[in-house]
């Protein structure tokens, strides 16, 4: 007489679907070119962790506030514009503005910048602790200051290109420079030019360096006009004398 075990389960050796795989993977790069989505860009990634801290004086408040003093004095710590701003670069503060300021919104530029024509902060606010300003007036105003940390960077650390702070400043206060280096590579460096910074913190934010980073932004406690930046034309000559090839 033979016993079967009728309960025994049957194991399969699991191997992988390739071709459903592969169709996925597709799809999804399809349809994130449908949404405008692009490609990741090339990561840098630094050789060891950067040393300097930055030296941050004073926390940013608001472009439109004035300063620090008329804004703590004023805002009501609502949150209105927290909730509103769509970069999320308005942050509740602890005890960055003191015991009297706790919970009051400040520029937080590692978690996200102020977008250059964006003035959602200053139409939301009901205290006035914001007041509202044109764009154009926005463009102008200097809440606080970017500031560059050779030692950090991974130009100068790494002998690599990168120009991710100068790439994101909308108004081009952060110039790439060519970069002498033992290497003897075309690398060029970050040079600051601090009358067209407006603390925006698209810099800092950009900025791929850890744990410190080799740019970042230092709040003005009454903020300053800025410089208008200069549009450089690009001239293109074309020579009329001649027919079209086609």
């Amino acid at each position: 007489m033979r016993f079967e075990n009728r309960w025994r389960r049957q194991v399969h050796e699991a191997v992988p679907d390739r071709e459903r795989r592969d169709f996925i993977l597709n799809s999804g790069v399809f349809f994130l070119g449908l949404t405008g989505i692009n490609e990741p860009t090339r990561m840098i990634i630094q050789s060891k962790p950067t040393t300097i801290p930055e030296q941050v004086t004073c926390p940013v408040s608001p472009p439109g506030s004035g300063s620090i003093a008329r804004f703590t004095a004023t805002c009501t710590a609502c949150h209105l514009c927290v909730s509103a701003c769509p970069s999320r670069v308005l942050v509740p503060t602890f005890l960055e503005f003191g015991l009297d300021g706790i919970m009051q919104p400040r520029m937080n530029f590692h978690s996200g910048h102020c977008n250059y024509d964006c003035t959602i902060c200053m139409d939301i606010c009901p205290s006035g602790a914001i007041p509202p300003l044109k764009v154009e007036e926005k463009k102008l105003t200097q809440p606080g200051v970017a500031k560059f940390i050779k030692e950090n960077c991974v130009v100068y650390t790494d002998n690599t290109d990168c120009g991710a702070c100068s790439e994101h400043c909308p108004t081009k206060a952060v110039d790439m420079v060519p970069y002498p280096n033992p290497a003897n590579k075309k690398l060029k460096i970050p040079e600051m030019k601090p009358d067209y910074c407006i603390g925006c913190g698209g810099c800092e934010h950009a900025c791929p360096t850890k744990p410190y980073k080799a740019i970042y932004v230092d709040g003005n406690p009454v903020h300053k006009p800025a410089k208008k930046p200069v549009v450089k034309k690009i001239e293109i000559n074309i020579d009329t004398s001649e027919d079209f090839p086609f």
